[in-house]
């Protein structure tokens, strides 16, 4: 549709990363991942007598740091490659997220991911720290190789999620909702719309 053509065309022309919350669009499939753990999760705690929506929030504030681990993990991985700051830009860095199916028999993104996910006993806060330092550490990479466009170490890294209101019907009444939001916006949906200020928030 327009809407995702506007995206990659703008992300083609930045550095950032592209989430697609669609099963039947662009991008990997490591969202559908995301979505179904969270899920299991869910009904798993729907099984027991106590339903804690703090440690629901807890869960998906995790599996959703990991997923952006898992992301960064492999964009470090490209820029370390010999020769990237003549090979690699941000529009063949969209181009590999976008089209990992195209590109390559299996998809990786999805793969490491999984493996990420025997991570999430750990403690958020350690997370958090975690995948600081690798955004930053990424980041240093990508600037001290100096792939087109290239960036200053004030620039910020575009997160985008694609299709986010796929989500916003899901997982109703699961999560603990902040006194200022409405009745009717639904947590996940509103934490996944936060998801793009996680480059921001690290840039800091």
């Amino acid at each position: 549709c327009g809407k995702t053509r506007a995206v990659i065309e703008l992300l083609s022309q930045h550095w950032g990363f592209y989430f697609n919350a669609s099963s039947d669009d662009w991008g990997s499939a490591d969202m559908m991942t995301l979505r179904s753990v969270v899920q299991k999760y869910l009904n798993d705690r729907r099984d027991s007598s106590d339903i804690d929506l703090e440690a629901n929030n807890g869960y998906a504030r995790k599996t959703t740091l990991l997923l952006f681990l898992s992301r960064l993990i492999i964009f470090k991985r490209c820029l370390n490659v010999p020769g990237s700051s003549e090979s690699l830009t941000s529009a063949r860095w969209t181009l590999l997220q976008v089209c990992p199916h195209v590109l390559f028999e299996q998809n990786f993104f999805n793969m490491l991911f999984l493996q990420l996910l025997h991570l999430r006993h750990y403690r958020e806060t350690d997370l958090w720290d975690f995948v600081r330092s690798m955004y930053e550490d990424t980041k240093g990479c990508l600037i001290e190789h100096g792939c087109l466009p290239r960036i200053k170490s004030n620039t910020r890294l575009l997160v985008i999620h694609d299709e986010a209101q796929v989500l916003g019907d899901e997982f109703s009444g699961s999560f603990h909702r902040q006194p200022q939001q409405s009745p009717h916006d639904h947590f996940f949906l509103l934490f996944y719309m936060r998801f793009e200020t996680l480059a921001s928030t690290f840039s800091h």
